[in-house]
């Protein structure tokens, strides 16, 4: 992945490194992509619930500034997101 984040034209700020899981995260220095989100599967599941896309996302968005604006931020600043989606092959 570091081959991909060099040639990515954004300060380094401005890239996220995320993955699925821990051990996939800690590999390249990373973090998971719900701990850098700042939200979780209930979250997730909470805002579909009764709402459209675009009310889900305010819901969202809203639970955000309320309780995480670590998290808030990070997707105001960034302009790169990758994520490590790698599969593993067993012979």
């Amino acid at each position: 992945m570091d081959h991909l984040v060099e040639k990515c034209m954004y300060d380094v700020e401005e890239v996220a490194r995320c993955a699925t899981t821990g051990i996939a995260a800690n590999l390249f220095g990373g973090q998971t992509l719900d701990s850098w989100a700042g939200f979780f599967p209930k979250l997730l599941i909470d805002a579909a619930t009764g709402r459209t896309l675009d009310e889900a996302a305010e819901y969202v968005v809203k639970y955000l500034l309320e309780n995480n604006t670590k998290a808030y931020l990070r997707w105001c600043y960034v302009k790169c997101l990758f994520i490590d989606e790698g599969l593993c092959s067993y012979s």
